[in-house]
């Protein structure tokens, strides 16, 4: 939080830590022809570091990020993924997963400038339960390729798709 226009009273934050536990176990059937993953996990956050912004006091069309502590955050998911070789040029893959994610008592923090763009307060709005950003609940993909011959060419096709 080192930009011009963070005020003193939030360009502190504290560490995070991450408490993580998982669980996997990968197979091969089909004498090597498919291999499978799958993995479950939970991670528990003390001091999550949150990013959030807050509008520049001089042009409020220009916001400043800043990052900012919430007490408690927790992650839960699950990953799967296969590989399907039929034969020695052709492999299928796919992958899924599923994530839960919140952010539990986190305070955004709204600096309070009067007209001389001196600030007179912090505002505090308190969110509880939130899921957190760039965390999509859900994330699938398929593809295929295609060893050719000769210079080790190589095709590739693949969907993807997430929601956050």
């Amino acid at each position: 939080n080192i930009g011009l226009g963070v005020p003193e009273e939030i360009r502190n934050f504290d560490p995070e830590f991450l408490w993580n536990a998982e669980v996997g176990e990968r197979r091969t059937w089909l004498d090597g022809v498919l291999t499978t993953d799958i993995s479950m996990f939970f991670m528990r956050r003390n001091n999550a570091h949150v990013t959030s912004s807050i509008p520049d006091p001089k042009n409020q069309s220009r916001w400043i990020f800043v990052i900012t502590n919430a007490p408690k955050g927790e992650n839960l998911g699950i990953e799967s993924n296969f590989v399907y070789r039929p034969l020695d040029r052709v492999s299928f893959f796919g992958s899924m997963s599923l994530l839960e994610t919140r952010i539990y008592d986190y305070k955004i923090l709204s600096p309070i400038y009067d007209e001389n763009y001196q600030l007179i307060g912090i505002d505090t709005t308190i969110i509880d339960s939130r899921m957190q950003a760039h965390s999509p609940s859900y994330q699938f993909s398929l593809g295929a390729d295609w060893y050719g011959s000769g210079f080790d060419s190589l095709s590739n096709s693949t969907l993807e798709s997430g929601s956050v």
